[in-house]
C-alpha cells in the first residue's frame, strides 16, 4: 500500500516516470523519541525520480498528516563529489548528523504551515552560504517547489540547480528532524532499529544510498525469501527487516519487510539500467546480516531462499560474549524485542541457549 501511494504521487508530479524507492521500517523510531511528533517523524519511504529536467524527492511518513505537528522538517544530506566536503557533524542547517566521508550539498524542507517550502544549500569550503549560524533562511531556492498530501511531502528542483545531468550520481541519507538547531537525524532512511535515543544526539550516517540521474524509467524486480533460524513459529510482535540491493558499496534500492513468522518475502524494484554484479543484503532484528551475490540483467531476478543466523543482539556483526552478557542482563524482560532472539515474547533461558549455540557466527 505504501509503495502504491508514493508511486502515484510521484507519477502525478512528474508524468509516468517510475520512482526509485528506498524503504524504512514502520515503528523503528526509538520509544523515547515517540513524544517528538510520534508517527509523523517515523519515515516510511523516500522516493526519487527525474524527468531529464527536474529532480523530485518524496518523503512518506507513518502519520495521517505530515504537517501535524507543523514543526517537522524533512531533510537530506547529499554528497555529489564535485566540490569541497563538510565532514563535521553538522549540515546545511545546524543539525547533529552527517554522512560518513562528508557531504557537499543539503536539501532542507519545512512543512510548517506558516512557511511551507524548502531550500538547496551548497558547501563552499567554509560554510553553506547562509553565514553563521547556518540556519534556514526560509527563502525557497528559485525554480523549486514543494507539495504536501496527507502523509507525504515532495520537493522538486531543476537538475541544473542541483548541478547534475543524465548519468551523474549522488550519495545521500534523508530523515525527518525537529525544529531546533541541535536536533539530529530522528529516523534516517538508511537505518533500522538502531536509532537515536534523544532528539539532539549526534549520528554519523553511512551515506551509501545512491541515485543515478536518468535511472527512474523502468525497474527490474529482485525477489526472494529469507528464513529466520532459531525463532518461534509465531512472533509475539512483528520484526523489522531491510533488504538492500547494492552495487559495490552503494545501495541502489531497498525494501522494508515486517514479519511475525520466521519467514519473510521481498520484492525490490531496482532501476533496470543497473546491470552486472550486485549484492542483496538482508538485515534486521537479532539476526546476522546476510549477503547474497547476484547478477543484474535488467530483467526480473529471483534470488531464492536465504537462511539467516540468530544471536547478534548488539549489531556488532558477530555473535560473541557481549551478546551473551546482554541477553543475560535482559533476562525476564517482556518488552526487549532484540534480546528476545527467538521472538517468543520474553527474554528467557531459550534465548541464552540460542546465542551460545551460534557463538562465533559473523555477518556473511
Amino acid at each position: 500500500m505504501k509503495k502504491l501511494l508514493a508511486t502515484a504521487l510521484i507519477g502525478a508530479a512528474m508524468g509516468q516516470a517510475m520512482a526509485v524507492r528506498f524503504e524504512d521500517a514502520i515503528g523503528d523510531i526509538n520509544a523515547p523519541m515517540t513524544t517528538y511528533g510520534n508517527a509523523n517523524v517515523d519515515l516510511v519511504s523516500l522516493a526519487i525520480t527525474d524527468n531529464g529536467t527536474d529532480l523530485t524527492v518524496t518523503f512518506t511518513t507513518n502519520g495521517a498528516a505530515i504537517n501535524s505537528p507543523d514543526w517537522i522538517k524533512c531533510v537530506m544530506a547529499i554528497r555529489r563529489g564535485v566540490g569541497p566536503l563538510n565532514t563535521a557533524l553538522t549540515t546545511g542547517w545546524p543539525r547533529n548528523f552527517n554522512l560518513v566521508g562528508g557531504s557537499d550539498t543539503w536539501l532542507g524542507g519545512w512543512v510548517d504551515g506558516a512557511f511551507g517550502g524548502f531550500e538547496w544549500r551548497v558547501y563552499n569550503g567554509t560554510n553553506w552560504g547562509g553565514g553563521t549560524p547556518f540556519a534556514a533562511t526560509w527563502l525557497p531556492t528559485p525554480g523549486m517547489f514543494s507539495t504536501t498530501n496527507l502523509n507525504t511531502v515532495s520537493y522538486t528542483i531543476p537538475l541544473a540547480t542541483v548541478g547534475l545531468a543524465a548519468g551523474d550520481t549522488f550519495h545521500f541519507d534523508a530523515s525527518p528532524t525537529g525544529g531546533d538547531d541541535d536536533d539530529g537525524a530522528w529516523d534516517p532512511i538508511g537505518t533500522i532499529e538502531q536509532q537515536i535515543t534523544a532528539p539532539d544526539q549526534n549520528i554519523q550516517l553511512a551515506g551509501n544510498l545512491m541515485y543515478r540521474v536518468g535511472s527512474s524509467s523502468t525497474n527490474q524486480a529482485v525477489t526472494g525469501t529469507f528464513a529466520l533460524n532459531d525463532a518461534s513459529a509465531l512472533f509475539a510482535t512483528s520484526r523489522n527487516f531491510q533488504v538492500q540491493v547494492m552495487q559495490g558499496t552503494s545501495v541502489i534500492a531497498s525494501e522494508a519487510v515486517s514479519t511475525n513468522v520466521p519467514l519473510g518475502a521481498f520484492s525490490v524494484d531496482v532501476p533496470s539500467n543497473f546491470i552486472g554484479p550486485a549484492t542483496v543484503v538482508i538485515n534486521g532484528a537479532s539476526f546476522l546480516k546476510k549477503s547474497v551475490a547476484v547478477t543484474l540483467t535488467g530483467s526480473a531476478l529471483a534470488v531464492g531462499l536465504s537462511n539467516l543466523s540468530n544471536g547478534d543482539v548488539d549489531y556488532s556483526g558477530e555473535v560473541d560474549a557481549a551478546d551473551i552478557d546482554q541477553v543475560i542482563a535482559d533476562f525476564g524482560d517482556t518488552t526487549n524485542k532484540i534480546s528476545d532472539v527467538d521472538q517468543s515474547g520474553e527474554v528467557d533461558a531459550a534465548d541464552i541457549d540460542i546465542v551460545i549455540a551460534n557463538f562465533g557466527g559473523v555477518d556473511n
